[in-house]
């Protein structure tokens, strides 16, 4: 394959970041009149009147005290982490307590509990979570200062126009690939710079920081991706999904196509040639197809799944091939290895470098993560939340397993369980045993909850031809179920997007009491 080792390149039409800084304009104590007399200040001017400042400039990359609104989610957590790493004072607030909140907090952000205006500080520079919106009194401050308010999406954007970018997006596999990709170039002595939506052994709360390429987790929904003018694009895949967002696959397919008609020339788009939907999108970049399919540039083959610990394949691409050892579960993970592959090819990095630095590949946490094997039962946590991720996940754990399959899912959304009911019910079919917990609604994700519940799921499932599938009305009920039907050999996995992560340490628990 063609490689580049070019760096840093801005694309012709990206918008850059500006360098300068407009004085935030301070009002005398109880003046009447604005000294700077600015027409683009926002200060009131008459005594009594409340302060309204006009927006500062600086970036992010001069500021010296970031204030993170919602600061304990995966991609906030991620930055704020990557942002202690650059040396910035970071404060934050976040309702909900986690391990990642402590995380941060033993790291050195300052972290709140509660939302209030003063807690914004001295922070000449504000970041928001998606999910907090223009009410909150946090940024009703900021606006009242004259702060750079920013959407997450907006503040990596800030980050990417700096340097050459990398977007992993796709429908499923961001997490994964993102990781994959930092890993190899990291290996491969690239020093990169990487965001990732997810805790990982090799890069704590998902960050690195680094001097090379970025690396980002491009996320479809909302069109935040749009915020990213990479030189590097992967598309896994392009499916339905967030449709209480998009209208269809259609204004789905035209978001992602807008993305990579981004890409400039000399950068390059690696695409999944086993996905219609990402085979069929172009670039003015180099076009790359990866996957299981005859004409992929990137072929997969002879794949070999290694009772969970991993898999062998082989990988074809210009007249040649390599032995693959894989250290993670599944097809569609072996297409997540092979598309970091071409990415790190196109930086310059050897395949025989890439293939050995897969050996000590460590995966993020949540996909397919091993949580314990009490009793013989093997406990695995998995994010899936998609009726094609919840299939894929499932064939792997049904080629990795001793014996019977059994998963405990948490649907995600009323409107995704409504839009794709058909469709879950039949990504079941891998498991012996479905448990379908009640649906998890996220924090202001759905104004307007669908009629829809975990016994529609199984309903749905039932369709299918599936007979052992119920739904359990709590953890407890879950816990109870498996602890009573499960037997060594057997392979019990938590799915989900939602808090159904913690029920995978109470499973390993009581089946190691049970033993």
């Amino acid at each position: 394959m063609k490689r580049s080792t070019t760096m840093i390149h801005a694309h012709p039409s990206q918008p850059t970041a500006s360098r300068s800084r407009r004085r935030a304009c301070r009002l005398p104590s109880g003046g009447a009149t604005c000294p700077s007399r600015s027409r683009q200040c926002g200060c009131a001017r008459s005594a009594g009147a409340r302060e309204v400042h006009a927006v500062s400039e600086v970036t992010l990359s001069q500021a010296r005290r970031v204030h993170m609104v919602g600061i304990g989610g995966a991609g906030m957590s991620a930055l704020a982490t990557l942002l202690l790493q650059m040396g910035k004072q970071i404060s934050g607030s976040e309702v909900s307590s986690s391990s990642t909140v402590e995380s941060l907090r033993a790291a050195g952000a300052i972290v709140f509990s509660e939302h209030a205006a003063e807690h914004v500080g001295e922070a000449d520079y504000v970041i928001r979570s998606s999910a907090v919106g223009a009410d909150n009194v946090e940024i009703a401050e900021t606006a009242r200062r004259g702060l750079p308010n920013k959407k997450l999406a907006e503040a990596v954007g800030e980050l990417m126009s700096q340097r050459s970018g990398i977007a992993v997006a796709g429908t499923h596999g961001k997490t994964t690939t993102t990781l994959l990709v930092a890993w190899l170039l990291d290996q491969g002595g690239m020093d990169p710079l990487a965001l990732i939506g997810a805790d990982t052994p090799s890069f704590p709360l998902g960050a690195r920081l680094g001097d090379g390429p970025m690396v980002v987790e491009a996320d479809e929904y909302d069109r935040r991706f749009l915020n990213y003018w990479p030189e590097v694009a992967i598309v896994t895949s392009v499916e339905a999904d967030h449709l209480d967002y998009y209208r269809d696959i259609t204004e789905i397919r035209e978001v992602f196509q807008t993305l990579v008609e981004r890409l400039p020339e000399h950068g390059r788009l690696v695409v999944c040639a086993d996905e219609p939907h990402a085979a069929a999108l172009s670039s003015p970049a180099r076009r790359e197809s990866y996957g299981f399919a005859s004409d992929a540039d990137w072929r997969i083959s002879d794949y070999v799944p290694l009772a969970g610990q991993g898999a062998l394949f082989r990988l074809h691409a210009e007249g040649r091939e390599w032995p693959v050892r894989s250290p993670l579960v599944g097809e569609h993970n072996a297409r997540n290895v092979t598309a970091a592959i071409a990415v790190a090819d196109h930086f310059g990095i050897g395949l025989r470098a890439a293939l050995a630095a897969l050996g000590t590949f460590q995966g993020p946490k949540r996909r397919f993560e091993t949580k314990g094997r009490p009793g013989g039962v093997w406990v695995v946590d998995d994010y899936g939340h998609h009726p094609t991720e919840v299939a894929a996940v499932l064939k792997a754990a049904s080629a990795a397993a001793e014996g019977e399959v059994w998963v405990v899912f948490q649907p995600h959304t009323t409107n995704r369980t409504a839009t794709m009911l058909d469709d879950f019910g039949r990504s079941f079919g891998q498991a012996q045993h479905a448990l379908i917990l009640p649906i998890y609604l996220p924090s202001g994700r759905e104004v307007d909850a669908r009629p829809v519940t975990s016994a529609d799921v199984v309903a749905a499932i039932q369709r299918s031809g599936h007979l052992d599938a119920c739904a359990v009305a709590s953890f407890d009920e879950a816990v109870a179920a498996v602890v009573a039907g499960s037997k060594p050999g057997d392979i019990v996995l938590t799915m989900g997007a939602g808090d159904v992560t913690l029920l995978s340490d109470r499973l390993v628990q009581a089946l190691g009491d049970r033993a």
